[in-house]
């Protein structure tokens, strides 16, 4: 039963996870679309390039880690897969070492590269997933690699209410989008919030630590958080 309870959790994450890594890759709907250079613009809005690790680091630096921590500063996702994900870290979006001219590799979203950011973020939403299981600490421990981090008082607050859901829910999850991916995609939080609290949402029905773990997922592997704009 255990085992099939993983599956049909798994396969709820990877049907999200398949659906964000489409978005990433088209234009949005109903709007001109041209194309400047290697960047595809919609509506003046350049959309299409990964961020890399970099930014990404310091998107969850600053916005989900206690800022008083020494791990909040040596924090690199790259390394919560595994040292086999963490020697294709190029592939992630980084800039090239020890050369002449200074390059940023990894950019532009491709098959292999977005399964390469699905295999970290599914870490580092595994690793969130385990706060439900310890709501009184705030340390995320990732077993594969990385160590640890230290989540802020303001967002361990938020994720131990994700993990009971209880009461007002949109405004929960509200809270939750908007601590971790931003107040700039009001229709992508509303998308967000219908998965996990309509009425019947089979997300919504999961275990604590399954539920919190999808919903990392999606909000990471969303466009608004994963690329640049």
């Amino acid at each position: 039963m255990a085992t099939q309870l993983k599956i049909k959790h798994m396969k709820y994450v990877l049907t999200g996870a398949a659906i964000a890594a489409a978005l990433m890759v088209l234009p949005n709907c109903g709007k001109t679309a041209t194309e400047e250079g290697s960047e595809l613009q919609a509506n003046g809005v350049a959309v299409g390039d990964v961020r890399g690790t970099a930014l990404v680091n310091k998107t969850i630096r600053t916005r989900l880690l206690d800022q008083s921590a020494q791990s909040t500063f040596t924090f690199e996702i790259e390394r919560v897969a595994g040292n086999e994900i963490y020697n294709m870290r190029r592939l992630l979006g980084q800039f090239s070492e020890g050369t002449a001219h200074t390059e940023f590799h990894g950019g532009e979203p491709n098959p292999f590269g977005l399964l390469l950011w699905h295999q970290v973020l599914s870490r580092f939403a595994e690793g969130l997933g385990r706060v439900c299981d310890t709501p009184d600490s705030p340390t995320v421990t990732f077993p594969l690699g990385g160590g640890s981090m230290q989540l802020s008082a303001s967002y361990h607050a938020k994720l131990k209410d994700a993990c009971k859901l209880e009461g007002d829910k949109k405004a929960v999850l509200s809270k939750l989008w908007r601590a971790t991916v931003g107040f700039g995609a009001p229709a992508e939080e509303a998308a967000f919030i219908d998965l996990f609290a309509a009425d019947g949402a089979e997300l919504g029905a999961l275990a604590p630590k399954a539920r919190v773990e999808a919903m990392i997922l999606a909000m990471a592997m969303n466009p608004h958080f994963l690329l640049e704009k």
